[in-house]
């Protein structure tokens, strides 16, 4: 059979191949449209949902106003396309979340033109005088989609959140830092930094907030105004001219870098109340310390002679809030007549501390009680100035008595403290009067302080008995007695814990109290002897040594332990030898490192000393300052003395002392060690003619 020529199979071949290429088409069509416009839509979708994300934070932001609440927000920067049989996915879209402004001073908050109002307007106007300004910022939502053109950057300040597109910007929540009259600031602080395609936590935690609101007005010349650094315009905020009845005006002027600084201008003659708050983001969140002391209740109450009144204060940060530091904070009181509960006194949770002040049986009308939070010296009349911020003024008007009663309880008789220090010569005492004293536990050689009361008129043979209010501080020995010839009574106050104590007189209808300030006591309790009661440093009982050293040098070897729960730093030391008055001995015999704290490493000071109680810092002469550690035992090491003290033993007082050994603490405090030298005929309680 001849096939030369036949074609009956071609139209096949050509069937198959139109079909493989018309599945070709289909597919590339599907890779090329349907793909792209399915992950337009994810990327839509979540650009959606980060919205949402962003709002969360943001309301995580605004809501800390008051509230003090930690919160943590969860943020999904990228997505993820659906999985796909054959075609083919780009990688998957990332995007990216930052701070902007938070660590540029020049992007600020700026509050001007303002001034304290209402009724502790005085003592809050040392702070709000004028101006205050803080560093804040925002946070900025960056999408990398492969196929949504144009994406929103999703950014939050100012209590805003908007969308920023090439052509504008998109309010997606409105400001809310004014209201009314009322003004309510968020400052952000810290630095967020963040580029994935998944989730990133953004931790918010509240640094300075409270629901206290502080009273402004404006100063006699110009409006309040609030500037703010902002990456929209005035015109984007332009609505709050006609949103908010007191906003008169809003203007903005280029500051660089894309930013622009708005300025919301404020009815005159209105009183605002303004909250202010930070929160920190991310990492590098700074604290807030105290920044003023205002009084809150007690300025010019009227208290009946004899009778108590409550005075309270409030330390705050510069955000009017309870600032980070304020359980470390003490502030200090003085009244100029009467008495007070406490001398000094540490804010609770809140920043506030409350004072009893009890009127003088007689005397001036109206008593000045001044306060401060940066030591007892500023409280005293002579240091003291009521328009700094860490000073507060506050008077109370004393009536008289409907009784006519005179002093100390309105009796035949009244009855006065003394002024201690004419008994205590032995004593480290300071800011002493007859109301009032401190007491340098630690640097006195005496571990008890008598105190004396007298009748007036001056009359033998009345009972007084004494008593303190605060036994965790120390206690009265002597409870009970009479007064003598001279209508006066005496105990002694045996200290055991730093604080202050009031110390009650009573006799008949009379009374007084002396508020007594303990300084310088450790939890160590005294560790022994050696030094003043209670110091930080304390000895370790028989490890006094003293050898001979050659060419007529002597050492000396000691141990202490720091009895603290924290570190201390020593800073000085001195030597002091009673026995012959420093005249002929010396620390000295050519040679360095003469004095050593903690080992034979560590050098405290070298070159010539003189035992005569000159004081020597460390740092001065090639030394350096020695830190010890909580519960820490080291030695302190000297060589040579040209003079042999023989034996050595501690004693727990100066007078009973040839040598004194001080270390000087970097918080000012003293540690006092005292050594008796027992050489032949000599042994502790009097100083022997044989020491030279």
């Amino acid at each position: 059979m001849d096939l030369v020529g036949d074609r009956r199979g071609q139209s096949i071949q050509i069937g198959a191949i139109l079909l493989f290429a018309v599945l070709i088409i289909a597919f590339a069509s599907y890779q090329a449209v349907v793909v792209p416009n399915q992950n337009r839509g994810v990327e839509f979708n979540h650009n959606q949902q980060v919205q949402s994300d962003m709002q969360d934070l943001r309301n995580a932001i605004v809501s800390g106003r008051g509230t003090g609440e930690d919160r943590s927000v969860s943020v999904q920067l990228g997505t993820r396309y659906p999985s796909r049989l054959v075609a083919r996915n780009p990688s998957p879209p990332s995007g990216s979340l930052n701070t902007v402004g938070t660590t540029d001073e020049s992007v600020a908050l700026q509050i001007s033109n303002a001034q304290a109002a209402g009724s502790n307007a005085r003592e809050t106007g040392d702070f709000w005088n004028e101006s205050q300004t803080y560093n804040t910022g925002g946070l900025t939502y960056r999408p990398n989609y492969n196929v949504y053109a144009d994406p929103p950057a999703t950014t939050y300040e100012q209590t805003a959140l908007y969308n920023q597109f090439p052509t504008g910007n998109i309010t997606v929540s409105d400001q809310s830092f004014i209201d009314g009259t009322d003004i309510s600031l968020v400052a952000i602080n810290g630095s967020v930094s963040a580029s994935s395609t998944q989730a990133t936590s953004v931790d918010v935690r509240s640094v300075s907030s409270s629901t206290q609101r502080v009273s402004l007005e404006n100063d006699s010349a110009e409006p309040i105004n609030i500037t703010f650094t902002s990456q929209r315009s005035a015109a984007y905020w332009d609505d709050l001219e006609t949103s908010q009845p007191n906003v008169t005006n809003v203007t903005s002027t280029p500051s660089g870098n894309g930013f622009y600084n708005v300025s919301v201008e404020l009815e005159r003659g209105e009183t605002y109340d303004l909250q202010l708050t930070k929160v920190g983001v991310g990492s590098g969140v700074t604290k807030e310390d105290t920044a003023y002391l205002t009084d809150v209740d007690g300025d010019g109450a009227s208290v009946t002679q004899g009778e108590t009144t409550e005075l309270t204060l409030e330390v705050r940060d510069r955000f009017n809030n309870p600032p980070n530091d304020a359980a470390k904070t003490a502030v200090y009181a003085q009244a100029d007549t009467g008495s007070l509960d406490r001398l000094s006194r540490t804010p609770d949770s809140d920043g506030q501390v409350t004072f009893e002040y009890t009127a003088p049986e007689s005397g001036t009308p109206e008593t000045a009680v001044n306060f401060s939070y940066v030591s007892s010296d500023a409280a005293n009349a002579t240091a003291f100035n009521a328009e700094t911020v860490q000073n507060v003024s506050m008077t109370v008007d004393v009536t008289a008595s409907s009784s006519g009663g005179g002093g100390g309880g309105g009796g035949a008789y009244s009855l006065n403290w003394a002024d201690p220090e004419p008994d205590n010569t032995n004593a480290v005492l300071s800011d002493c009067t007859a109301s009032g004293c401190t007491w340098d536990v630690g640097g006195s050689s005496d571990s008890t302080l008598t105190l004396r009361v007298g009748t007036v008129p001056a009359l033998e043979g009345f009972g007084v008995e004494f008593a303190g209010d605060d036994s965790t501080v120390g206690s009265v020995l002597t409870t009970d007695t009479e007064t003598d010839a001279d209508g006066e009574a005496t105990t002694d106050f045996n200290a055991s814990e730093n604080g202050t104590v009031g110390v009650y007189a009573a006799s008949g209808g009379a009374s007084d109290l002396f508020n007594l300030t303990v300084e310088n006591v450790s939890s160590g309790g005294g560790g022994g002897g050696g030094g003043g009661s209670g110091q930080a440093l304390e000895p370790v009982e028989d490890t006094v040594t003293s050898n001979y050293g050659g060419n007529d040098n002597y050492r000396m070897t000691f141990d202490i332990e720091n009895t603290r729960s924290t570190a201390v730093t020593a800073v000085n030391f001195s030597v002091d030898d009673f026995a012959n008055q420093g005249a002929s001995t010396k620390l000295d015999n050519g040679n360095s490192d003469e004095m050593r704290i903690g080992g034979a490493t560590t050098i405290a000071r070298n070159g010539n000393t003189n035992a005569d109680g000159t004081t020597y810092e460390f740092a001065s002469n090639g030394g350096a300052d020695i830190t010890i550690g909580p519960g820490e035992q080291v030695e302190v090491w000297f060589r040579y003395f040209e003079k042999d003290f023989g034996d050595l033993d501690f004693v727990d007082n100066q007078a009973d002392a040839d040598l004194e050994v001080t270390i000087g603490l970097s918080d000012g405090t003293v540690q006092r060690f005292y050594f008796a030298a027992l050489l032949t005929g000599r042994g502790p309680g009097g100083r022997s003619p044989s020491v030279s």
